[in-house]
């Protein structure tokens, strides 16, 4: 794999988090709503992703080096 598409994929998955991030944010207050829950209920879905997303990378990074290569 070149380098330049090596940039290009880190590049992409800090984009996805950023992405998600900014549009979950905004749309918090309209979840509430929809799904009839307090404002703390909706912002643990959006800390349990950034959880989430974090463990996998740290996952999936020495796996993806000992299978990958």
């Amino acid at each position: 794999m070149s380098t330049s598409a090596r940039v290009a994929m880190i590049v992409a998955q800090l984009g996805y988090g950023l992405l998600a991030m900014m549009l979950c944010i905004p749309s918090m207050p309209d979840w509430a709503a929809l799904f009839g829950q307090g404002q703390a209920q909706v912002q643990l879905t959006f800390s349990a992703y950034v959880v989430a997303y974090g463990g996998m990378q740290l996952a999936y990074g020495p796996l993806s080096d000992r299978l990958g290569r």
